[in-house]
């Protein structure tokens, strides 16, 4: 190869590599600037996803509001009670007296020290159609009993036992406990009814006390 031959072979490489430079040069330089105009992608992080959780149990438990007892499917408002004209605990009242539960507010809160008391009616003026505690003497000691205060405390309780007592026996034992613990006691009638009295001639009483 003669030496014109060689120099422009020598031309054609150094053509070649100053292309291939140019080319590299471009690409670093629409690099850096892409770099610069595009936000640099993170990882996005999952959003956490609000849990729900029973509020602990409070020192001072306030007003009840809402009954739950998810094995006799209750779910009810509960309504604040006294006194009626016979001296005895009041029923629930007003267009939802038969959905509604009635809390002795005259006794302890559900979840203070003490027995708590709650009554519901067992069917309406009907006799048939089923009242707020319809199911409640299939309530079995164990099962878990509900309340649900004005700050949103939740307080749970478990069945221990049940009782049936005559509309005129001493119901001592239904609103008073000696044992130091938190009671909630549920009432509701029970036995036939006395188209005469106006009223069944049973009571039966639920008794719960607080789980720690």
């Amino acid at each position: 190869m003669n030496e014109q031959a060689r120099f422009r072979s020598a031309g054609r490489v150094g053509d070649r590599v100053l292309v291939i430079l140019l080319i590299v040069f471009i690409a670093l330089f629409f690099r850096s600037i892409a770099a610069k105009l595009i936000p640099e992608r993170k990882l996005s992080v999952p959003t956490p996803v609000a849990t729900v959780v029973p509020a602990e149990v409070a020192q001072a438990p306030s007003v009840p509001v809402r009954l739950r007892i998810a094995t006799i499917g209750v779910d009810a408002n509960i309504q604040p009670l006294g006194r009626n004209a016979k001296g005895q605990m009041d029923i629930p009242k007003g267009d939802d007296a038969y959905i509604d539960a009635g809390w002795y507010s005259l006794g302890v809160k559900p979840g203070e020290i003490g027995a708590a008391v709650i009554d519901g009616h067992l069917d309406t003026r009907s006799l048939i159609d089923p009242g707020v505690f319809r199911k409640l003497d299939q309530l079995q000691p164990g099962d878990i009993v509900e309340t649900i205060d004005d700050t949103r405390a939740l307080f749970r309780f478990r069945v221990t036992g049940s009782v049936e007592l005559n509309s005129d026996s001493d119901t001592t034992q239904v609103f008073t406990s000696s044992d130091g613990k938190a009671h909630l006691n549920l009432i509701t009638c029970s036995g036939d009814w006395q188209q005469s009295q106006r009223q069944y001639d049973k009571r039966l009483v639920v008794f719960t006390e607080l789980i720690q």
